[in-house]
């Protein structure tokens, strides 16, 4: 499992973990590429498992790894990205889309 997090209130919290994350955004530029780029994975990820579901040989799919681990994005103080839409889209897309392909978003 790969765990990402971003905090853009100075990384009060997050900072006090700072080693437990692959990534650590501390600020909404860093954020969106944080989201950006699990985004791109997620969706990567989602071609993977329906061209694999339209295998006659193979119908069911089944995680392997070239797939990748598990994504864990946790978002310190959430609220306070309202404001950037880019951010909050990313966030939606991740939270609808992100379960099927094990790319989350706390």
């Amino acid at each position: 499992m790969l765990l990402r997090g971003g905090d853009i209130s100075k990384g009060a919290v997050l900072g006090q973990v700072e080693d437990l994350f692959e990534v650590a955004a501390y600020d909404e530029d860093a954020v969106l590429a944080m989201l950006t780029d699990a985004d791109a994975e997620m969706r990567r990820r989602a071609k993977v498992l329906k061209a694999a579901r339209r295998d006659p040989v193979n119908p069911r799919s089944k995680w392997g790894a070239d797939l990748g681990p598990a994504i864990v994005i946790m978002l310190d103080e959430a609220h306070e990205f309202g404001d950037n839409s880019e951010i909050v889209d990313k966030i939606e897309d991740i939270a609808r889309i992100g379960r099927e392909t094990c790319v989350s978003v706390l």
